[in-house]
């Protein structure tokens, strides 16, 4: 006796999408000029108008930025964390969120001392003149940084990070999922978040209906008629596009390949064993191989000195080199 489930059986089941994004995200932001000594004393001789640089000059803005921080948490009074050694940020996080019963907005401001890579002065001496003068260097050193902490009505729970100190180097993150659920919500479509084990079910919307009464019909079988405006959808296009003709046409051929069968004495089909295996195949395929293959050959700003990425760049190679010789030879 087989326990396989027939393709009938499956589809009587729920029907789930899975829908795949990066989880976190970050954006570093920063000024490309102010990341290398000359960069930055350019911006203090000839923006600022300064005869030289020293760190007096950067302590004197980052006062003014802490200040304006400062500022901002009073005037929308905004709760301030200060993180201690140890403590999770996204625990954190969690608990203020969970308080928080706006639609957007800044939950918290944390602050901690994290070590940064900052530009500082130290004194070099001339070897012919004896004289000493300020030189700027890179270094590493602990200073404090801001955490926004907020909430967006379209991308969910995020957060900026701020280096207290020059140049002012930022972080931005976001978290993709957290981008899916909210549009989920906002379409009325039910969604379960993996790893979660009660996750906001919103109820259905219009379109979320429609899909849910013709994936429930399936069993039955489907016709002509059904899946017009579903493939019109599928693949982007204007329904009106989606004639009787062009349906029929696709019809015979799903059947004549054994994807789909007629249910005897009716115009219906049903997807047989074999059809959604197939389905299964090609849907794997894409999401598993062809899509990250794809992105890591073609894409841009991707390591060049992958494994992938050096065996595509060979058969390249080797195929400009074969029609190279085809047209010499003719």
């Amino acid at each position: 006796m087989s326990l396989r489930p027939s393709v009938a059986e499956i589809l009587d089941q729920h029907i789930t999408l899975e829908l795949e994004s990066i989880d976190r995200m970050y954006l570093n932001l920063y000024v490309p000029q102010l990341q290398h000594e000359n960069g930055a004393a350019r911006f203090f001789r000839f923006h600022r108008g300064q005869p030289f640089v020293s760190s007096a000059l950067m302590a004197t803005i980052s006062r003014a930025f802490t200040a304006a921080v400062d500022a901002f948490i009073r005037q929308h009074q905004i709760p301030v964390v200060r993180f201690v050694k140890g403590q999770r940020k996204d625990d954190v996080a969690l608990e203020h969120l969970a308080r928080f019963h706006g639609e957007e907005g800044i939950l918290f401001v944390g602050i901690a001392q994290e070590k940064c890579t900052v530009f500082r002065t130290q004194k070099r001496r001339n070897p012919i003149t004896g004289k000493s003068y300020p030189w700027i260097v890179r270094g590493s050193v602990l200073v404090n940084c801001y955490y926004f902490y907020g909430v967006d009505r379209d991308f969910g729970p995020f957060f900026l990070k701020f280096c207290s100190y020059f140049p002012y180097p930022a972080k931005f993150c976001l978290n993709g999922h957290e981008y899916l659920k909210r549009q989920a919500t906002r379409h009325g479509l039910a969604y379960e978040a993996p790893g979660q084990r009660h996750s906001r079910q919103p109820r259905p919307g219009a379109a979320a209906k429609d899909l849910s009464s013709a994936l429930r019909g399936s069993h039955h079988g489907f016709s002509n008629r059904l899946l017009r405006r579903e493939l019109a959808l599928l693949l982007g296009c204007d329904l009106s596009l989606m004639t009787p003709g062009r349906m029929t046409y696709d019809l015979r051929r799903l059947r004549l390949h054994g994807l789909i069968a007629r249910i005897s004495g009716s115009h219906r089909y049903q997807v047989t064993d074999f059809g959604l295996r197939s389905a299964l195949f090609f849907t794997r395929t894409y999401a598993r191989l062809l899509r990250p293959g794809l992105a890591e050959v073609l894409a841009s700003g991707l390591p060049a000195d992958s494994r992938l990425s050096l065996r595509f760049h060979q058969l390249q190679l080797t195929m400009d080199e074969w029609v190279a010789k085809a047209n010499l030879a003719a």
